[in-house]
C-alpha cells in the first residue's frame, strides 16, 4: 500500500494493459478529427476549386477559338458567337455528365444556360438567390476586378429545379465579347465526402483501440503458456532425438539431411560415399550430387519451400573414389528444433524399379495445334508432361522435351505466375488469361492460357492446361541482329506463314540478306547516293516478303527499320561533315514512321527536338540543326524518301524547335484543340526516337503523358474530328476504295484510347493488345482490330509492289471490283469494325449526334 493506493493484480492488469489502449486509442482518435480529417477537407475543397479552374479555362479557349476564326475572316461575327454558343452549351462533366457552363455578359444579360433556357437573353440584374444575393451581379463585380474569380452563392442542384444548395461558381471574363463563362461545385459534395470520411474514421480508430486492446490481453494470456510450450518441447526434442538417431544409424537406406548447420548423414550413406562425418561436414550437397536442378537452391530453406510433398527422383551419388552411384532419392520436408530443413532417403538403383513418368501420350493431343502442359504447383512450376504442340511452342529441338524444366523460364509475366501459383480446386479455372511467352530461340509470341488445379501425385498439387496461340510478336529481327535463325523460318513455316518450298528459300534468302548485307550495305555507305541500292534492295525484299505470304505487320516493321538505319546513316554523313557535337539534339520519326508501320508509298515525317537548357549554346545550335535537316531532307529525297507535302520535316524551322518549345506547341494542342487542326496534328502524337540524344525524347514523352491524364476537352474534340471518316457500307457500285482513308479511323481510335489510358507502345497492335490486357477492348474487339489491320496492310503492300513493278507510282487505292470473295468480305468486316470503334469512341468521350 502506498499513500492508500491499493496495487492489486487487478490494478496492476488495469495499468499494464488496459490503460496503454485506451491512450493508444484517444492519440489516434485525436490525430484523425484534429489533424487528417480537416487537412483532408481543405485540400479536396482546393482540389476541387482548382480543377473548376482549369475546366473554365478549357471552355474559355473555345472562345477563344472562335474569335480568331472571327478575327481572320473565316466566319462572320453573328456566325462565330452562335457556334461558341452552341459548342460551351453542349459541354458536360462530372460522374454523372450533368455539370456543365454558362455565359453571361457585362449588363449582366443571360447569353446561354443549358438547364435554364429561360433565362436565356434576360436581365439578370435583380436575378438573387434565397439568401438575397445578386449572384450575376457579383459575377461581374468579380471579373471587372481581377478577370476571373469564385462566387459563393445557393443555386438549383445540377437539372432539379426543386433542389436549393450551396453552390461555388469559378467565373472568368472573354474580354473580346465581354462574355463571362463560368461553372461550380456544390459544396454539398464536398460535405457528403468529409462526413462519409468522418464516420469511416471514427469506425476504424474505435476498431483500432479494441484490436489493441484484445491483442495486449491475448499476449499477455499467451506469453506465459508459450514459455511452458517451449520447455516441453525442448526435453521432447532431446527423446526424439536419441530415437531419431538409433533408427537412422540402423537403416539400411542412406540418409542426408540438410539444414542450416550442414550436411549430416547416417552410418550407411557414410560408408557408401567413403566419408567420416568431420569431412562430410566440409563438402556442399552439390558436391555429393552433381545434379544441375539441385544448383537452383543456395540454401535448405529454398529446397525446403519448394517441397510441398515428397519427390522421388533418380540421380548419381560422387563416391570419394572418383566413381558414381546410381541411386533412387526420396526428398521430404523435416523440422529440427523448429528449424526448416531436408531429408534425403537414397536407395540404389539397381533395388528400385522406378517411376513411371508422367505424359501426354494420347496422339490427338500430340497433334492438336494447342500446347497442353502439366506442371507440379510449386515455387518453380516445374513441368511434369507436355504435348507436341507445347515443345514446339516453347522453341526446343526435335527429341527434346521440357519435362523438369520450370515454366518460369517461358512466361515471363510474374503477375501471370503468381495467378497460376495461386490456384486452389476452390476458385475454379483460369479461362483465357492473356499470356506472353518467350520461346527458347528468342523469339516472342502471345497467347491465351486455360489452367486448373488437378488430382494428386502422389500426394502432391498440379497443375493442368492449355496455351493457344495468337501470333508471333517479332519473328523480325533486332535491326542490329544476327538474322533470322532456322527454327524461326521453320515456325514461319510450319504455321502457314510461306506458301511453298520455293517461297521458303526466297524468304530465307531475304531475311538473311536483310540482316547481313543489306545493313552491311548502309553501314559502310561513304556518300548519299551509296544508301540509294540500299533502299531499293529493301523494298525489293520487303515486296517479295509480302508476295510470299510473310505477315504485313512484320513487313511493315521491316519497311521502317530499313528506313530507320538509312536516315541514321544519312544523318552521320551530315553531323561528320559538319563537325558538331553528337548530342544536344533528338531526331524524331512522326506518323507510320513512329508507329512502325511505314509501306512502300511513304514520305518523310521528322522533326528535330534540341537541348535549349542553355540558352545561348541553343542560340547556337538552332541555325546549325536547321541547315543539317534541310540537308537531311534533301539527302533522304535523293535516297527515295519523297518530302512530306505538309512540309512536316526537321529543315522546316516550324518543326526544329527546343524541347521547351515543343512542349509549349503540346501542351497548346492538348488544351486548345481546334477542330480544323487536330487531326492535322495528330500525326505528331505518334513520335518516336531515331537518333540523337534519347533523353530528350523520353522528356517529352513523359510531358506529353502528364498533360492528357484528365485532360477530357482534347479527347473529347478527338473523337468528334474522326467521326466524318465513318466509311460507307455498302461496296456494291464503288470502283475502288482508299486503304488509307480505311486504316486512318482504324489507328486513330487505337491512338486515342491508348493516350487516354497511358499506354506507351508505339504499333497499333501493340497499343491494341495492351488496350485488352487493361480491360478497355473486349477479346473479341481486339482480335477484330488485329484482323482488320493485317488485312488492310496486307492489300495496301500488295497492290503498292504491284505497281512498283509495273514501273508505276505506288499509291494507296485497291480496285473492289474483281476482288476475291473472302477478300470482299473481309474488307467489308474492316469497314463494319471501323464504324463500330467510331461509334463507341463517340459513346465513351461524350461526341453529340450532330458530329456523327
Amino acid at each position: 500500500m502506498a499513500g492508500g493506493f491499493l496495487y492489486t493484480p487487478r490494478t496492476r492488469f488495469f495499468v499494464r494493459v488496459v490503460l496503454p489502449g485506451i491512450v493508444a486509442f484517444l492519440l489516434f482518435s485525436m490525430l484523425i478529427l484534429g489533424f487528417l480529417i480537416p487537412g483532408f477537407e481543405r485540400a479536396m475543397m482546393e482540389r476541387k476549386q482548382e480543377t473548376t479552374r482549369e475546366l473554365t479555362r478549357s471552355a474559355w479557349s473555345i472562345l477563344e477559338h472562335y474569335h480568331r476564326l472571327e478575327a481572320s475572316g473565316q466566319l462572320p461575327v453573328e456566325v462565330a458567337r452562335e457556334q461558341a454558343r452552341n459548342a460551351i452549351k453542349e459541354l458536360r462533366y462530372g460522374d454523372e455528365g450533368k455539370d456543365y457552363f454558362w455565359i453571361t455578359d457585362r449588363f449582366p444579360r443571360m447569353v446561354t444556360h443549358p438547364y435554364r433556357p429561360e433565362l436565356d437573353g434576360q436581365d439578370l440584374t435583380e436575378f438573387r438567390d434565397p439568401d438575397g444575393k445578386a449572384l450575376f451581379v457579383e459575377f461581374v463585380k468579380v471579373t471587372n476586378r481581377s478577370g476571373d474569380g469564385f462566387v459563393e452563392y445557393r443555386w438549383q442542384w445540377k437539372d432539379d429545379s426543386l433542389r436549393i444548395v450551396p453552390k461555388l461558381s469559378y467565373v472568368r471574363l472573354f474580354e473580346p465579347w465581354g462574355w463571362i463563362v463560368g461553372t461550380g461545385i456544390y459544396v454539398e459534395d464536398v460535405k457528403a465526402e468529409i462526413s462519409r470520411l468522418e464516420v469511416t474514421a471514427l469506425l476504424i480508430s474505435g476498431g483500432i483501440g479494441l484490436l489493441i486492446i484484445l491483442l495486449l490481453i491475448i499476449i499477455t494470456g499467451q506469453s506465459h503458456r508459450i514459455e511452458i510450450r517451449r520447455r516441453n518441447a525442448e526435453q521432447q526434442l532431446a527423446r526424439s532425438h536419441e530415437r531419431y538417431k538409433a533408427l537412422a544409424e540402423a537403416a539400411t537406406e542412406g540418409v542426408l539431411i540438410w539444414s542450416d548447420q550442414g550436411l549430416h548423414a547416417n552410418r550407411t550413406l557414410l560408408s557408401w560415399l567413403g566419408l567420416s562425418e568431420e569431412e562430410l561436414n566440409t563438402t556442399s550437397l552439390q558436391t555429393i550430387i552433381p545434379d544441375k536442378r539441385l544448383g537452383l537452391y543456395h540454401q535448405p530453406q529454398d529446397l525446403f519451400n519448394e517441397l510441398t510433398s515428397r519427390m522421388f527422383v533418380e540421380c548419381d551419388l560422387m563416391i570419394r573414389s572418383g566413381q558414381s552411384r546410381a541411386v533412387h532419392a526420396d526428398f521430404s520436408r523435416i523440422h529440427l528444433a523448429e528449424q526448416q530443413a531436408v531429408m534425403m532417403v537414397f536407395r540404389p538403383l539397381d533395388t528400385h524399379e522406378g517411376l513411371v513418368g508422367l505424359s501426354f501420350s494420347n496422339e490427338l493431343l500430340n497433334h492438336s495445334g494447342t500446347g497442353f502442359f502439366r506442371a507440379a504447383l510449386t515455387t518453380q512450376l516445374t513441368l511434369l508432361a507436355t504435348n507436341q504442340c507445347m515443345n514446339d511452342m516453347l522453341g526446343l529441338k526435335t527429341g527434346q522435351n521440357a519435362i523438369g524444366l520450370s515454366l518460369e523460364a517461358w512466361i515471363k509475366d510474374s503477375k501471370v505466375l503468381k495467378r497460376i501459383k495461386s490456384l486452389v480446386p476452390e476458385s475454379g479455372p483460369l479461362i483465357d488469361l492473356p499470356i506472353g511467352i518467350s520461346r527458347q530461340d528468342g523469339i516472342l509470341f502471345r497467347g491465351y492460357l486455360t489452367a486448373m488445379v488437378r488430382g494428386e501425385i502422389p500426394g502432391e498439387r498440379f497443375v493442368e492446361g492449355s496455351i493457344e496461340r495468337v501470333g508471333i510478336e517479332d519473328v523480325m529481327p533486332s535491326i542490329n541482329g544476327p538474322g533470322i535463325t532456322d527454327s524461326a523460318v521453320s515456325y514461319l513455316a510450319s504455321h502457314g506463314r510461306i506458301h511453298s518450298i520455293q517461297s521458303l528459300y526466297d524468304v530465307t534468302d531475304a531475311w538473311e540478306l536483310f540482316p547481313r548485307n543489306l545493313l552491311r550495305s548502309i553501314d559502310s555507305a561513304q556518300e548519299v547516293d551509296d544508301l540509294k541500292g540500299s533502299y531499293q534492295k529493301a523494298v525489293r525484299l520487303a515486296g517479295e516478303l509480302i508476295s510470299a505470304g510473310a505477315d504485313a505487320y512484320r513487313v511493315a516493321r521491316f519497311i521502317s527499320y530499313a528506313g530507320d538505319a538509312i536516315c541514321r546513316k544519312v544523318l552521320d554523313l551530315i553531323i561528320n561533315q559538319s563537325n558538331i557535337p553528337q548530342n544536344g539534339f533528338a531526331l524524331l520519326q512522326l506518323g507510320s514512321a513512329g508507329r512502325g508501320e511505314q509501306s512502300l508509298a511513304t514520305d518523310q515525317d521528322n522533326v528535330f527536338i534540341l537541348d535549349d537548357s542553355d540558352q545561348r549554346a541553343f542560340n547556337e545550335l538552332k541555325p546549325v540543326m536547321l541547315e543539317i535537316g534541310g540537308r537531311l531532307n534533301q539527302s533522304l529525297e535523293q535516297v527515295g524518301y519523297l518530302a512530306c507535302k505538309g512540309g512536316i520535316m526537321a529543315g522546316n524551322p516550324l518543326w526544329c524547335l527546343g524541347l521547351s518549345e515543343w512542349k509549349e506547341k503540346f501542351a497548346r494542342w492538348t488544351r486548345s484543340p481546334g477542330p480544323n487542326e487536330i487531326l492535322e496534328m495528330s500525326i505528331f502524337f505518334d513520335f518516336r526516337h531515331a537518333a540523337g540524344d534519347s533523353s530528350l525524347t523520353d522528356q517529352l514523352h513523359e510531358f506529353v503523358s502528364e498533360e492528357l491524364i484528365t485532360n477530357d476537352i482534347y479527347f473529347h474534340h478527338m473523337a468528334e474530328a474522326w467521326q466524318p471518316f465513318r466509311p460507307e457500307t455498302r461496296l456494291a457500285g464503288m470502283e475502288q476504295v482508299s486503304l488509307k482513308r480505311l486504316l486512318m479511323p482504324l489507328t486513330g481510335i487505337v491512338r486515342l484510347y491508348s493516350m487516354k489510358h497511358g499506354i506507351r507502345q508505339y504499333s497499333t497492335l501493340s497499343r491494341a493488345w495492351d488496350l485488352f490486357e487493361g480491360g478497355v477492348l473486349t477479346r473479341q474487339e481486339t482480335d477484330d482490330i488485329h484482323t482488320s489491320w493485317q488485312f488492310l496492310m496486307n492489300q495496301r503492300l500488295q497492290s503498292q509492289y504491284l505497281k512498283i513493278i509495273q514501273g508505276e507510282q505506288p499509291d494507296n487505292e485497291i480496285r473492289v471490283a474483281g476482288m476475291d470473295p473472302v477478300a470482299h468480305y473481309l474488307l467489308e468486316s474492316s469497314i463494319r469494325l471501323i464504324q463500330d470503334l467510331l461509334q463507341k469512341s463517340a459513346s465513351d468521350f461524350h461526341v453529340n449526334e450532330r458530329a456523327l
